[in-house]
Parts: C-alpha cells; structure tokens; sequence
C-alpha cells in the first residue's frame, strides 16, 4: 500500500522532474500541490511490529523511494515462502517503488 502511493505521489508531480516523497507524511498532504491532494489517508500499521512506525528507504538524493520493518524478528519459514523474500529479520526485507 505504501509504494503504491509513493509510485501515485511520483506520477503526480508537476512539470517534468518526478521526484518521490521526502517523507511519509508526504504520502498523507502532498507539499507540492495547490489543493488537498493525499495517496494515503493515513500510515498502514505494519504487520510485524503492530505500530504505524516504518523504516525508510532513500535514493541518492534522500527521496523515499520504499520502506521496510523496524522488527528485528526472525521471518517464519511461512512468511519467507508467501513473501519470496530472504533476510535473516523483517527489518532486512525492503518494499520499494521502482
């Protein structure tokens, strides 16, 4: 859901330059826009930590370009097969918008 709407908040920017957010918040009141303009109404809870507090991913120019998992727990045998992910905790599996 969250790269979902950092690839909406992309999309939308004015002009030619499609930057991506420099905050989640961005994602809830885009800055760049004249009128409301939101991607998310508010931060999806992560499934692991049970909070709405989310690592960041940055490219080069400090956008955020993804998230991941503040959890420092071991992913169950399940959750490696269901999500095709490897990492040896959930805070190692990065969600990004490419």
């Amino acid at each position: 859901e969250i790269v979902t709407a950092i690839k909406a908040y992309r999309a939308a920017a004015p002009g030619t330059a499609k930057e991506f957010p420099l905050a989640l918040t961005d994602l809830m009141r885009d800055p760049r826009m004249l009128v409301d303009k939101s991607y998310l109404s508010n931060l999806p809870i992560d499934p692991i930590t049970q909070k709405q507090e989310w690592g960041v991913v940055r490219n080069k120019d400090n956008q955020v370009i993804g998230v991941h998992s503040l959890s420092d727990e071991s992913p169950t045998l399940f959750a490696t097969l269901f999500w095709f992910r490897s990492g040896k905790r959930y805070s190692d599996w990065k969600f990004v918008a490419e």
